[in-house]
């Protein structure tokens, strides 16, 4: 795995956005995704139809979970993986917020790599602009969205990502 899946993986904001995902391919409402941790990463999905089958995706895992369970030890979801639960919020705020929280994520990953930001502060510049969004554009989920209103929101995001101030007294 490359090193952004990776933080992304430890943070489970790649849940996050495949919630959105969901949501957006298929049509499911927010209240009816469920994030589910296997604690053996075999367990990768998993779709309960209208009969009551469950169908399920397996597979050997591709990392090691160790040190997930040491980043959340000993709470889980979803107030140790607050990506995730940003990512269910932008996904049900609608508009231009899942654009605007996947580029801050991605610059606030980037920061991280770099050893700019903390790990922990990842969810802390999502956070920081998502709450800079809601004065910057409004969510009209009903209205047309172009790809240029996603651009410049991607744009915009990123930027506001960069103003984040790191905590000096964090180790990186």
């Amino acid at each position: 795995m490359g090193a952004k899946i990776t933080v992304d993986s430890a943070s489970l904001m790649n849940k996050g956005l495949e919630v959105i995902e969901a949501h957006e391919a298929f049509g499911v409402s927010y209240e009816n995704i469920k994030v589910l941790i296997h604690p053996q990463a075999i367990l990768h999905s998993a779709a309960e139809m209208q009969d009551g089958a469950v169908l399920a995706q397996l597979g050997l895992p591709d990392m090691k979970l160790p040190i997930a369970y040491a980043f959340a030890w000993p709470h889980r979801l979803p107030k140790t993986f607050e990506c995730l639960g940003l990512a269910f919020a932008a996904g049900q705020r609608g508009g231009l917020f899942p654009a605007a929280l996947s580029a801050a994520n991605e610059e606030a990953v980037s920061q991280f790599l770099e050893k700019k930001i903390h790990f922990t502060e990842i969810p802390k510049v999502v956070k920081l602009v998502l709450k800079q969004a809601e004065t910057e554009f409004a969510a009209s989920p009903s209205a047309a969205i172009s790809l240029e209103d996603v651009l410049q929101a991607d744009a915009w995001a990123r930027q506001a990502a960069k103003t984040f101030k790191p905590n000096p007294s964090l180790p990186l």
